[in-house]
């Protein structure tokens, strides 16, 4: 088999292991916020794996409203899209069964009690332009064990992560950090081991960089690990490669 057709096989297998089922339109209300865009106000849908659409009836959704998804036990999972930038209070409040949660960097803004009482969260990853995050947000998510900060260490309400044992982690070169964030421990986030450009940004480049040495074998330190491609420097650049890639994609997180 040719290497072009390695890489088309390579993009179509990663395509189904990155992307959960899309949620329809029906699954939501919305109010229109007059200005092309609108507020997602509930959620009706069945749960599981969801990916909130970034448009609604031809309106960018650019916010999630209070309670949007409050109670809804059945969401395991959620992927906001990129146009939102504001998250209202309560917006995930006891949704008991949600697994990890990603906020974009285009979210500037976290209400209160965004996500208090998800009792399976166990990762939150946090976007790079979060300048603020309302009190209680992460109230009573016991089994949360870390928090990844995109960017600067934001301003924060009261008792954000009261009953909360997790540790805070943050890129090297942001700022605001100390020894401690909101009464938990911090530490630098390590990047995934398939980030090859160090970007925290498990990306195109990256896959590109998959590709391109997909099949090869002898990788060792002598070589750079295949151009750092073997990410579990295994000596060769295989399937287990392609699932770590798939597994840290977009936001590089090693559960």
């Amino acid at each position: 088999m040719t290497r072009q057709k390695v890489t088309v096989l390579l993009a179509v297998t990663f395509l189904f292991l990155l992307f959960p089922a899309v949620v329809l339109a029906e699954d939501y209300t919305w109010s229109d916020n007059g200005d092309g865009t609108c507020t997602i106000t509930d959620y009706t849908g069945l749960g599981g794996d969801v990916t909130i659409p970034d448009t609604l009836a031809g309106l960018t959704v650019t916010s999630i409203g209070n309670a949007a998804f409050q109670n809804c036990d059945a969401l395991t999972y959620v992927s906001i899209p990129d146009s939102v930038t504001s998250i209202g209070n309560d917006a995930f409040n006891r949704c008991r069964s949600l697994t990890s949660v990603t906020i974009p960097d285009s979210v500037t803004f976290i209400g209160n009690y965004v996500l208090a009482f998800c009792d399976a969260l166990i990762s939150v990853t946090v976007g790079s332009s979060v300048t603020s995050i309302g009190s209680y947000a992460f109230y009573s998510c016991d089994a949360l064990t870390g928090v990844y900060f995109k960017g600067n260490a934001p301003s924060l309400g009261s008792s954000v992560f009261s009953g909360v044992s997790a540790t805070v982690y943050y890129i090297p070169w942001t700022a605001g950090w100390g020894a401690t964030f909101g009464g938990l421990p911090t530490a630098e986030w390590p990047p995934s081991p398939a980030d090859v450009d160090l970007n925290y940004e498990v990306d195109m480049y990256d896959f590109s960089m998959l590709a391109g040495q997909w099949g090869q074998a002898g990788c060792q330190e002598s070589n750079d690990w295949c151009n750092w491609a073997d990410f579990d420097q295994s000596g060769s650049v295989d399937p287990n490669d392609l699932t770590m890639l798939a597994n840290d994609w977009l936001f590089g997180i090693v559960p």
